[in-house]
């Protein structure tokens, strides 16, 4: 599934590591803890042939996102002391990677959480760590998820996934940017996350979407 775009050099951990240097999670002061998500991009894999976890989450009737392509996450619990410590108590439990022993490179800027095309008293902050030079297994749960990945960062910027989703809301129809994995489509929120790490490490010497 990851071809890359020839000429366009990949993103590396230390251009990623320079990117997010002294980046700090600024949590929505008008919400409470557990009103705000947070979620985990987590790399893995060689330098310059660096892979980021996906999930595909569980098909749920109560679920506005269910079934869509998202990264490991969710809401915030009491039990959790920080957004961060949210992610990674979420990513264990939906794909059993143990971000504790991973790298923790840095946060990205948190996004206010829209539903049907409509801003919530919510948010959600990204929280980015390095897995390692080889592939964690990733061990779905079923409840939550149902399959997780391991995309390259080459094929998440190879235009040529590039593709569009078209949504309608309040009568309007909406062409949204998205990248084709398979038959599965990243879009939304996830899309502008990881789309968002990859500029900036463009920025710091890395690849641009």
């Amino acid at each position: 599934m990851s071809s890359g775009t020839k000429g366009t050099p990949p993103a590396t951990v230390a251009a990623i590591r320079r990117a997010l240097a002294g980046s700090r999670v600024r949590p929505r002061a008008s919400a409470p803890l557990l009103e705000q998500a947070a979620v985990a991009l987590v790399l893995a894999g060689a330098d310059r042939d660096l892979s980021l976890c996906f999930i595909q989450r569980a098909t749920h009737p109560r679920d506005p996102w269910s079934g869509q392509m998202a990264l490991p996450g969710g809401r915030a619990s009491a039990a959790d002391a920080s957004l961060r410590d949210a992610a990674v108590r979420e990513t264990r439990e939906e794909v059993g990677l143990r971000l504790e022993r991973c790298e923790y490179l840095g946060a990205g800027r948190v996004i206010p959480l829209v539903r049907a095309g409509r801003p919530t008293a919510g948010s959600v902050a990204p929280f980015m760590f390095y897995a390692g030079a080889a592939l964690p297994t990733l061990v779905p749960d079923p409840r939550e998820v149902t399959a997780a990945y391991w995309i390259a960062l080459t094929h998440l910027c190879d235009p040529r996934n590039r593709a569009a989703l078209e949504r309608v809301a309040d009568g309007a129809t909406r062409r949204l940017p998205a990248i084709r994995f398979g038959r599965q489509l990243i879009w939304g929120m996830t899309w502008r996350m990881v789309t968002g790490l990859l500029a900036r490490a463009g920025g710091a010497g890395g690849a641009a979407p």
